[in-house]
């Protein structure tokens, strides 16, 4: 009986410490995004303006009329190190932004824009290394 009553304390306090490391984190990270030893990404989106560090005009889908695309990421980055975006078109690497340094922080916000024509699009968010960590497609009609 003493044996059984210890697991149970056991296993009830190792439950507890799970909870408490899961209440820790600044906001879950879904388990879709891409997440490596610097980083983990939380969301990437594209639109077609950025105020305040938010995405304006989300869509999947946009008008001939549009003629510039943002793409907004939010990150918890753990190490400072460098990030950069790249852009698709129908299949083909269109343009390769510079590296971009990014801070430790639990919510580090950043973003890129290109102009777009029609055609289909992908934005890739990537390492230093070109390891591609998460991407957005859209379609510009």
């Amino acid at each position: 009986m003493k044996n059984i009553v210890v697991v149970t304390v056991l296993c009830l306090g190792m439950a507890g410490l799970a909870a408490a490391q899961n209440e820790a984190a600044p906001f879950a990270e879904p388990a879709a995004q891409a997440q490596n030893d610097m980083l983990a990404v939380h969301s990437i989106a594209v639109g077609t303006a950025v105020s305040d560090k938010a995405l304006q005009g989300e869509a999947k889908t946009f008008g001939a009329s549009v003629r510039i695309v943002y793409c907004l990421t939010k990150l918890n980055v753990r190490t400072p190190g460098n990030i950069k975006f790249i852009w698709h078109k129908n299949g083909n690497r269109v343009k390769e932004g510079k590296l971009i340094s990014v801070e430790a922080s639990p919510l580090f916000t950043t973003w890129t824009a290109t102009g777009v024509s029609a055609g289909s699009w992908k934005v890739e968010l990537a390492g230093e290394d070109g390891t591609v960590l998460s991407s957005a497609e859209f379609t510009v009609e």
